[in-house]
């Protein structure tokens, strides 16, 4: 997760939403309501694919100002270009 520098939203990677919906699938999150129980099978389902897509070919994405070395933390659209031995992504 990270906050945005200027309107301090909040912005969670798909890992942490993985995991917040397999929680919610489980009953162990507190305060969900019925229609967002029903509905976390099918969203866990999207972002687990999302999860799974490969970089081989350049795709757009949205990642942290920070990762650009810039001061302030907010989402910055970028190209991955390409996945290396250890799984990290080269986006430009």
């Amino acid at each position: 997760m990270f906050i945005h520098g200027k309107t301090g939203k909040k912005h969670y990677s798909v890992r942490e939403k993985i995991n917040y919906y397999i929680r919610v699938i489980k009953g162990k999150e507190q305060g969900v309501s019925a229609v967002a129980k029903r509905k976390a099978p099918l969203r866990l389902k999207t972002l687990q694919r999302i999860n799974e897509q490969s970089y081989d070919t350049p795709r757009i994405i949205v990642t942290d100002d920070k990762h650009f070395g810039n001061k302030e933390s907010k989402p910055r659209m970028c190209v991955a270009l390409k996945e290396d031995a250890k799984g990290r992504v080269l986006v430009k």
